[in-house]
């Protein structure tokens, strides 16, 4: 065979590898909008590549709440918070993953920070229950967790008061909010001693956030006094770390220790799904 038509026949080898893995990565993850409550949809990043039976994470993301979906062009990240941004690791460690938009009836462009306020009602955690719902639909088996890092935390703690530990199987807290401030409110408002189902903490020692220092997460802990189980880990590390105190690319948000603390966080996923016993409803 000519060469040059070798070559060429290379280049087209490599070009349909190259759009194969685009495709491919394109298929990893996907925007879904889900049904909540009667005339409320959640727009959710949802990955099942891990699996039917593959545990299942909710990533709820701090601030505001707001992912803005409907915006997003699909490329690199729809915001920087820690576990928005680590999705893929997830994925990678064996996790189905849906990270959640703000609802249609919360969300809105003049609002700074809509879901402040909206974390620990019952409405938020009906939105939950559906997502939940949502993914068994479609055939998944997997425990699922909520996980809410910053104010995100709020989220997690709220749902999981009002939530029957037949629907979740656990929640992880990372970078947990405990003081409450201008910014809105603490993980204190959540009915902590509703809890029921086993707790994670993980918190950067070093986390220089005023209203998420990692000094007080054995007091929040004591509260947890229903809970099945609850676990600190504690991170030291990162670095290259960008924007003020609570920016989510700092020690805040494990910026430069993500692998780490996902690692971290999915054992422990993995550890208390091997003992759950009942069949998803």
């Amino acid at each position: 065979m000519p060469r040059r038509i070798a070559i060429g026949l290379s280049l087209a080898l490599l070009a349909a590898l190259v759009a194969t893995s685009f495709s491919k990565a394109k298929a990893a993850e996907k925007v879904m909008t889900i049904p909540t409550r009667p005339e409320v949809t959640v727009k959710a990043v949802i990955s099942e590549d891990a699996g039917s039976v593959a545990p299942i994470i909710i990533l709820l993301m701090g601030g505001g709440g707001v992912l803005d979906l409907d915006g997003w062009d699909g490329k690199g990240n729809p915001h920087d918070n820690f576990l928005i941004r680590s999705r893929h690791l997830f994925a990678k460690e064996g996790v189905n993953f849906v990270a959640p938009d703000a609802p249609s009836d919360v969300a809105s462009p003049y609002a700074e920070r809509p879901l402040v306020g909206f974390r620990t009602t019952p409405e938020y955690a009906a939105d939950m229950k559906a997502i939940v719902d949502f993914m068994r639909s479609r055939g998944n088996s997997g425990a699922v967790f909520l996980a809410g890092a910053s104010r995100g935390s709020i989220g997690a703690a709220g749902a999981a008061a009002r939530l029957f530990p037949d629907i979740i199987d656990g929640i992880v807290l990372s970078s947990t909010v405990t003081r409450t401030g201008r910014r809105g409110p603490s993980v204190h408002s959540a009915k902590l001693s509703a809890i029921k189902v086993p707790v994670l903490f993980t918190h950067h020692e070093d986390d220089p956030c005023n209203s998420t220092p990692s000094s007080a997460i054995p007091s929040v802990a004591k509260k947890l006094t229903a809970a099945s189980s609850v676990k600190q880990l504690y991170f030291k590390g990162g670095g290259s770390y960008q924007g003020r105190d609570c920016s989510p690319l700092t020690a805040h948000g494990f910026h430069g220790i993500e692998a780490k603390v996902v690692q971290g966080i999915v054992a422990w996923i993995k550890s208390v799904s091997a003992k759950r016993s009942r069949p998803p409803k």
